[in-house]
């Protein structure tokens, strides 16, 4: 994945991410205007992963803004995961199949929501576009699944406990 792809797929030029490799999938807390990722080497691709897990994150908090205690965090979690998943499929293809599957929350969540989310990524004018509705459709239609290490600090950002 590079630079202008990137770009191109948010709308507007993405900051440059530092990639801190660790030895196993513990994240720290995901600040809305950090550009640090934590990644393991367990697949070739989760550093790329990783920044459009990132970028859409920061994406979702210049939306909702001061407003993100109306949002559930879980439904925010799973929207990012979802779209950066939206993202490698229809964006990278076959080569990312492999990963596109992985973790609790995305198992729990894979339907109905990707019913949701790709066709809503396949139809959308801009990344904008495609936030907009798809946070209202989590706004009204929030995750049943929850997980409770997450949760919005005082700042909006969301963390998560290791």
């Amino acid at each position: 994945m590079n630079r202008t792809s990137l770009d191109k797929i948010f709308g507007h030029s993405v900051p440059e991410y530092k990639i801190h490799n660790i030895d196993s999938g513990g994240y720290s807390n995901w600040k809305k205007d950090g550009v640090e990722v934590w990644a393991a080497g367990r697949h070739p691709n989760l550093a790329d992963y990783e920044i459009l897990l990132s970028q859409t994150l920061k994406e979702i908090y210049a939306t909702i803004g001061a407003s993100c205690d109306e949002y559930d965090p879980t439904s925010v979690w799973g929207l990012a995961e979802m779209s950066a998943r939206a993202i490698i499929s229809r964006e990278f293809g076959d080569e990312w199949k492999d990963y596109a599957g992985q973790g609790d929350l995305y198992n729990q969540m894979n339907s109905p929501y990707h019913a949701v989310i790709e066709p809503l990524w396949a139809n959308r004018t801009d990344f904008n576009d495609y936030l907009v509705k798809a946070l209202a459709h989590f706004k009204d239609n929030p995750l049943s699944v929850k997980m409770p290490d997450i949760r919005w600090n005082a700042n909006c950002e969301l963390e998560i406990k290791q």
